[in-house]
């Protein structure tokens, strides 16, 4: 792990949350990897504190999905589980291309405001590069996904869709989104969303977040072994590879 500065204020709430931002850089950017355990004793030194605010931060770090606490070994970095990543995946191609299609007809201009608002501030936000990958993207990007989805007025529906973008939040805490291309796909949506275009933008999401999958596993084409993502693009009437998103 690459050692930081000193965090100001041991003890100190503020000293817990730039602890429990300097790791979840950590695990960002692979210094800390997949099944290595996490060192408290290390870290306070490194980062000259006391064990407290590194066991806080360790303790949002496990809510965040980024950590797990193993029998006999202690705190360790989580892995990204890839049945986990194809399920969530698979289930919101259907869950949120279908929310999406039924959002475009309801949305007003307040609601494309709100839409145009969130990919502005990520695009701003691009320049600020850590900032961007560590939260930044999430919060924007949920509200940009979520002004459509709530168009809707499908709280069921809705409901299914949220739990699985918070699921698709803390996978998406374990990669770097800031040079992934990701927002230009957001504005195509926008753009079908503002001419009425229902059946685009729901084709122009499902592509997004089936590009986004592709990108998170290196990846031009879903894998042979990922069967229920196969069977949803094949249901979906879905290329299984990566797509440019455009005005189609």
């Amino acid at each position: 792990m690459t050692s930081a500065r000193p965090i100001p204020e041991p003890g100190s709430r503020r000293a817990t949350d730039l602890v429990f931002r300097h790791l979840q850089r950590q695990i960002m950017i692979g210094d800390l990897t997949p099944g290595e355990r996490i060192d408290i004793d290390a870290i306070a030194t490194d980062l000259q504190v006391s064990r407290t605010p590194v066991r806080e931060a360790l303790l949002q770090l496990e809510r965040e999905g980024l950590v797990d606490r193993q029998a006999y070994k202690g705190t360790v970095v989580a892995g990204v589980d890839p049945v986990r990543l194809e399920e969530n995946v698979a289930l919101r191609l259907q869950m949120e291309g279908l929310a999406a299609g039924l959002g475009v007809s309801q949305l007003d201009a307040y609601r494309l405001s709100e839409m145009e608002s969130a990919l502005v501030e990520l695009d701003g936000h691009i320049a600020a590069r850590e900032e961007y990958s560590l939260g930044v993207f999430n919060e924007y990007n949920r509200l940009f996904h979520s002004t459509l989805y709530a168009a809707s007025g499908r709280e069921s529906l809705i409901r299914l869709v949220d739990s699985l973008q918070v699921e698709a939040d803390r996978i998406r805490l374990h990669f770097d989104v800031r040079s992934s291309g990701v927002n230009t796909e957001h504005w195509t949506i926008l753009e079908a969303c503002r001419a009425g275009e229902a059946a685009t933008a729901r084709r122009a999401t499902q592509h997004h977040i089936l590009n986004a999958y592709l990108r998170t596993r290196g990846m031009d084409a879903v894998p042979r072994d990922a069967e229920m993502l196969l069977a949803v693009t094949k249901a979906e009437g879905i290329p299984a590879r990566a797509v440019e998103v455009t005005a189609f």
